[in-house]
């Protein structure tokens, strides 16, 4: 024995720990097949983890990017009776900022804009907001000050720092210079330092802030036109609740002095940080489970694997035993060569976790917020290292325990092939098989399920026809025209001379764009003659040009469409779809009716006479609900920005020029934005479901791997434990056949064990937690069938191999091995 060896009998202290180490890490060298397999296993359920804590810790964790960010706030306005989240009136907020005094409040909203005389004519998204924004958030510019007046109060603008780098080429002299927008002149009073972003969002990132003395003058007296963002920052010393209770009085004072227009308006103040997490925080709770179930897999694999190896060592470890070594000293040299294998394993993990940052990054750009600040960083590594050592906790103490109990005589009597059915470590590692399988059961159920509901959701049409229809954004500078209805209609007339173009028209909220287009006043109609409602649903309002259900393909059930006749100065008129004819009218007949908008009620504007109604044409994309919609002609109603789409023959993409051209021939400095299919728009509003679901299906594909790899290599261990057995009963007659039904049989049993014990899991869970656990549906017939077919399918090709092995036994190699 050497050196090493002998500190394993005798050494006590650092001197001992230290030959520990030495002794574990050459071992993990001697045996680097070994090591490899274990460190690819462990690395794979860490990376899973590290890569998610990753993206958890950019989007959930990583406070925002402002000066004591946990005292921002959002504010919304909310109903008694619907809590829905509805944006601010002006004249509310000015009575918030006037009457708190837990909080610095500041009202922002956006805005497209063109930018033109720089270069060539762009579309930029910008921020309007009424307040010291810059001082609330704590950021100032790296250019200029965001105060900055120009002469005789001339409007300024302040920059980004992509824009000033990509449109200003970075020039320090650009603050103080005039800039055209919307055919108005703005002077340049700031750039804002590179990475500053807000609001922060999932897309449309801002391109410049636009402060303002007051909002539209139009909105002073709009008490009912909710249309403003609101932040605020808690003040030194305020508490959440405190700021909560203090709204709440100030909603109630409000609603008793504007009866019309605040009774029953509340107001909600939630951390920003929560409003910007949104829903990423459940998805990624649930991703979290399976990469936890996961993890579970593969240290349940990484313990049968050191246990079947353990009882490979028993000899030698015996031999220690006799020469001097305690029990509690084999035992820790094991877990010590544990820790150095959970290590391993977490440089493995970092590596494929650092290795898929970037595909995460593209994978959640159009699906969460701040998904660019995704990366591996020290918080990052620091979880890496903690997950590794906990790995090594768990699936240390089994082989460690079996070698604290090895004997010197009992392994020489068993001579390492007769170990006995009722071995303790032959039933560990069945046990852990069996759980291995169970988990794999739990995450794959969860995966079928989430898959099956998202291929749900693709089956499940729009209510249109999105095909080869085109979508594009058009916004017509206020400076330069005065009737938008008037440049939509001249557009939509040079679209319809394009051959190949069948139809085209505007007035569509296209899916996955923004929030619901709700009435400016109130999500409430009214109409005439109607039955008693005794909870009226939020209604969207679009305006929409002639023509356009014939170019989505929405069906008109009853009434007519709207005509070139419908415009200001005639008879009001609205079509509505038949969401709002049950929800409002249940079941009567709409046409002919009048319906009033609650906006139109406090304005002392008439009422529109219902012409039409439609069928239910869901503005969420594939698989959302259809809402109650009025249709209201465009003419009437216009707007200085909406998207148009226009029916094609053919690819439409294949007109984009034609399109591009139709469009600068009414303004050559009108840029064009958002060019699409609508499918294409259509699958951009389920992304987030869509990597939802990818996630859960990679780390179950994995976990299935790592569950059928555990029992392979269990039942390899357990098949060669039985060897001397196996060569007696075929050397007194047995059959192949039966020896390997009886390997199979092992294998399939502990499979089938495996399943049982996941799905009581499962429904105990339902039970728990119902059809809120986390979104996913776990009572799913094709889920559990495809579940069930495909572990069945693994336990046999697993269990097969071990089999056929054993089932080939000669007795001449038993004896030769003796």
């Amino acid at each position: 024995m050497n050196r090493v060896d002998h500190g394993l009998a005798r050494g006590s202290g650092v001197a001992s720990l230290v030959a520990d180490l030495r002794h574990g890490f050459r071992s993990l060298v001697r045996h680097s097949r070994f090591t490899a397999l274990i460190a690819v296993t462990l690395g794979l359920g860490i990376g899973a983890g590290t890569a998610v804590f990753a993206v958890l810790n950019a989007v959930v964790l990583q406070p925002l990017p402002f000066r004591e960010s946990a005292r921002l706030v959002r504010l919304w306005s909310v109903r008694a009776e619907n809590p829905t989240k509805q944006r601010v009136s002006y004249p509310d907020l000015r009575d918030w900022q006037a009457e708190s005094r837990t909080l610095d409040l500041v009202g922002y909203g956006g805005l497209d804009t063109v930018m033109t005389g720089t270069g060539e004519p762009e579309r930029l998204h910008a921020e309007l907001f009424l307040g010291d924004l810059f001082s609330l958030l704590g950021v100032s510019p790296s250019l200029g000050a965001a105060h900055l007046v120009g002469p005789s109060d001339e409007p300024t603008v302040i920059l980004s720092h992509e824009l000033w780098r990509r449109r200003f080429d970075a020039s320090p002299s650009v603050v103080g210079t005039p800039i055209t927008l919307d055919g108005k002149q703005y002077i340049v009073a700031a750039v804002m330092p590179a990475g500053f972003q807000f609001p922060i969002r999932v897309a449309a990132p801002v391109d410049l802030w636009i402060p303002l003395k007051q909002f539209n003058p139009a909105l002073a007296d709009r008490r009912g036109a909710r249309l403003i963002d609101v932040i605020g920052r808690l003040r030194s010393g305020v508490a959440l609740e405190q700021a909560q209770a203090e709204m709440d009085l100030i909603a109630s004072r409000l609603s008793d002095r504007y009866p019309d227009t605040n009774e029953s308006i509340g107001v909600r103040v939630m951390p920003a940080l929560e409003e910007v997490a949104g829903d990423a925080s459940r998805s990624l709770l649930l991703v979290s489970c399976a990469v936890g179930l996961l993890l579970l897999i593969g240290c349940a694999n990484v313990a049968s694997l050191l246990l079947a190896r353990t009882a490979v060592r028993e000899k030698e470890i015996a031999l220690r035993a006799a020469l001097g070594a305690s029990g509690k000293r084999l035992a820790r040299q094991l877990l010590i060569e544990s820790l150095l294998l959970g290590l391993v394993g977490g440089v493995v993990g970092c590596f494929l976790a650092d290795c898929a940052v970037e595909a995460l990054r593209g994978l959640f750009a159009a699906a969460l917020p701040r998904a660019d600040a995704i990366a591996v960083n020290g918080r990052v590594v620091a979880f890496a290292t903690m997950v590794s050592l906990a790995t090594a906790v768990l699936f240390g103490p089994a082989p460690a325990a079996a070698a604290a109990r090895t004997s010197l005589a009992r392994s020489l009597q068993r001579s390492g092939q007769a170990v006995s059915r009722g071995t303790p470590a032959r039933r560990l590692c069945q046990a852990l098989v069996v759980g291995e399988i169970a988990l794999a059961t739990l995450l794959l159920v969860g995966a079928g399920s989430l898959v099956h509901s998202f291929w749900n959701l693709r089956q499940i049409g729009p209510g249109f026809d999105p095909r080869n229809v085109l979508t594009l954004e058009i916004t017509w500078p206020a400076g330069k025209y005065t009737d938008p209805a008037e440049a939509f209609a001249r557009l939509r007339a040079r679209l319809l001379q394009i051959p190949g173009v069948s139809s085209a028209s505007t007035g569509l909220q296209l899916p996955s764009r923004g929030e619901a287009m709700l009435d400016d006043t109130s999500p409430f109609v009214r109409i005439e003659g109607a039955p008693a409602s005794p909870e009226r649903q939020p209604v969207a309002r679009l305006a929409v040009q002639p023509g356009f259900f014939r170019t989505l393909g929405i069906p008109l059930t009853g009434g007519r469409d709207f005509g070139e006749d419908d415009r200001p100065g005639t008879p009001r008129v609205a079509i509505v779809n038949e969401a709002l004819a049950r929800a409002y009218l249940f079941g009567e007949d709409p046409i002919g009716k009048r319906l009033s908008l609650d906006s139109w009620v406090l304005r002392g504007e008439g009422a529109a006479e219902i012409v039409g109604v439609a069928g239910d044409a869901t503005r969420g994309g594939a698989g959302a609900e259809a809402e109650p919609i009025v249709y209201l002609p465009f003419a009437q109603s216009p707007a200085w920005s909406a998207p148009m789409v226009v029916k094609t023959h053919g690819d439409p993409l294949a007109f984009v020029p034609l399109v591009r051209d139709a469009v600068h021939a009414i303004d050559p400095d009108e840029p064009i934005d958002d060019v699409e299919t609508l499918e294409q728009r259509i699958g951009g509003s389920l992304a987030g479901d869509r990597w939802r679901a990818l996630l859960l299906a990679l780390f179950a594909a994995v976990a299935e791997g790592l569950a059928g790899a555990g029992l392979y290599a269990v039942l390899s261990y357990l098949a060669s434990q039985r060897t001397r057995e196996v060569g007696i009963r075929l050397a007194l007659g047995a059959r192949t056949s039966e020896v390997f039904r009886t390997v199979l049989g092992q294998g399939i049993k502990a499979a089938l064990l495996g399943m049982l014990i996941g799905l009581a899991g499962l429904a105990l869970a339902e039970r728990l937690a119902g059809s809120a656990l986390l979104g996913v549906t776990l009572a799913d017939p094709a889920a559990l069938f495809a579940v069930t077919i495909i572990l069945l399918a693994v336990a046999a090709l697993a269990s097969g191999l071990p089999a056929r092995r054993a089932a080939r036994i000669h007795l001449v190699e038993i004896l030769k091995s003796e």
